[in-house]
Parts: structure tokens; sequence; C-alpha cells
């Protein structure tokens, strides 16, 4: 939390932090590698030399009512299977949440809050 005392009361703000950790695999952003053909495939937003190719038969899945095609990431040029590298979170990571802003105990918006930031300013001249 972070206070401030000004010429009209006490100015407030705190972010709530929220618990990101996943074990869920994610893309190694770091993840390099050459094909077979000598084609160089990385992570950049996403894998922009590879492509969703199928992989095995169609099927309907019962409990949404939707078919599906399972695929597989394979090389845009020459289709030579690729699996990049994942990784897992190995410690806990933390994310910025909602904002609480507070005038004199009060609960304010951001943009009041504000404002009353810019009157300190302009009062301080």
């Amino acid at each position: 939390m972070a206070t401030m005392t000004g010429p009209t009361g006490e100015l407030s703000y705190e972010v709530s932090m929220i618990d990101v950790t996943t074990s869920v695999p994610q893309p190694d952003k770091s993840w390099r590698f050459t094909d077979v053909n000598g084609h160089e495939h990385y992570w950049q937003d996403g894998y922009p030399t590879l492509s969703h190719v199928p992989d095995g038969e169609r099927y309907w899945d019962d409990d949404d009512g939707e078919w599906y095609q399972p695929t597989r990431l394979a090389c845009s040029v020459c289709g030579v299977g690729v699996t990049p590298r994942t990784t897992v979170d190995t410690f806990r990571r933390m994310a910025p949440g909602l904002s609480y802003y507070t005038f004199n105990g009060e609960p304010i918006t951001k943009e009041r809050f504000e404002e009353i930031q810019e009157e300190w300013r302009a009062a301080r001249g």
C-alpha cells in the first residue's frame, strides 16, 4: 500500500497480487531448433515456422457435441514433425490484480485518485 498526505487529507492505493503459478507446460520462449532439412524453428508469439497438420482420424466428442481433428506441429516448408520444448514454473509467479484507491479512508475511483493527485501538484505550484 502507498499512502500520501496532502493539503486536504490522505490518499492511498493498493494493488492486490494474484498467484499465477502453473504446472501446465508453457512454451519455452528461448527454444530454437533446426530440423533434419536445415529449417530453423523458434518461439516468437507462437511458432511462425510451424503448422498444425492432421494426425489421426476425426472424432466426435459426446460431452460437447463437436467434431475434433487431432493435429501435430510440423515444419511449414517440408512437413517434418517438430516438437517444441516446453517449461513449467519452478518458482512462484505473481501478477498485479485489482487496484484499490481511497481518500481519507473512503473508496474512490482511479480517475478521482488521479484528479486529487493533480490538484495537490497544482497547489504546490
